[in-house]
């Protein structure tokens, strides 16, 4: 599946990563991690924490997949708003849920500060904004009921946003706890840790072989992988065996600017996503 077009922001600033060798021959695990981007490399990096023997493979390069083209705002918002997540499947299981994506920033805190390297992590305000003055109801009660469940965030209407950010427009949601990250570094940064505790990492293609309640066994060439458990963390490429009719792919498409004098941009260097849909949104880099 081709991924990503263009010319990538994040590889450009960062040395390439290392290369992985290919399967020894039969090799055995408890996890079996497919993909080494940066879902791959979380996943690897808290299952070694854990005590457990983990083995990560990828078919390309690690990190040369989605990751590299993601613009990593950090953000606890979901692309569905809490009042609607709790229309649509109920009040308990829609605040857990932004709980529990609150609770990740601070997770991805702690991680970063566990790290070696310099990955780019900042935090920042984040500014959910109006698409029109017909907004302004609507994100009004929103912020209210993040503030309810303990998510900091408030309603500032148009005069607020323009002096306080510069923005034009009729209102927004302000929210605090929101991080900006490089995701190629951080991605690079998570591999590296984790071989150190012990994660082995391949480059090979795999695919599904067969399973019983105790085995998988999967298939790169002659070699074979046998795991107690398999995380697929291949990002929008679906494997074959887990694909179905409820996903559809579509294009996003980022744009970033020559470097700018930090004078020109605006206060506290928010991250900004508008409300609507189709959304743009905006960040700034280190």
């Amino acid at each position: 599946m081709r991924l990503k077009s263009g010319n990538l922001l994040w590889p450009d600033l960062s040395p390439r990563p290392r290369d992985y060798p290919a399967l020894p021959g039969d090799v055995f695990c408890d996890v079996l991690v497919v993909g080494a981007g940066v879902s791959g490399a979380l996943t690897a990096w808290h299952l070694a924490r854990a005590g457990f023997d983990v083995l990560v493979v990828d078919r390309r390069l690690p990190v040369s997949g989605s990751t590299p083209a993601s613009t990593a705002l950090l953000q606890y918002e979901l692309d569905t708003t809490l009042i609607e997540l709790r229309r649509l499947i109920g009040r308990e299981c829609a605040d857990r849920a932004y709980r529990r994506c609150g609770l990740a920033l601070n997770d991805i805190s702690k991680v970063v500060s566990s790290l070696d390297e310099d990955v780019g992590l900042g935090l920042r305000p984040s500014l959910y904004i109006a698409k029109s003055d017909h907004d302004i109801e609507r994100l009004g009660c929103e912020a209210a009921a993040r503030e309810q469940i303990g998510l900091p965030s408030h309603f500032i209407a148009k005069d607020q946003l323009r002096s306080r950010y510069t923005i034009d427009r009729a209102g927004a949601i302000v929210s605090h706890g929101a991080m900006e990250i490089d995701p190629y570094r951080f991605t690079i940064a998570l591999l590296q840790s984790a071989v150190r505790q012990g994660v082995r990492i391949y480059r090979a293609p795999v695919e599904l072989s067969r399973f019983d309640r105790h085995r998988i066994w999967l298939r790169s060439g002659e070699s074979r992988v046998c795991a107690h458990h398999v995380v697929f963390a291949t990002g929008y490429e679906i494997p074959r065996a887990l694909q179905s009719r409820y996903c559809t792919l579509k294009s996003t498409y980022a744009i970033a600017s020559d470097p700018l004098d930090p004078s020109l941009l605006w206060p506290q260097r928010a991250l900004i996503w508008e409300a609507s849909d189709p959304y743009l949104y905006l960040r700034t880099t280190a």
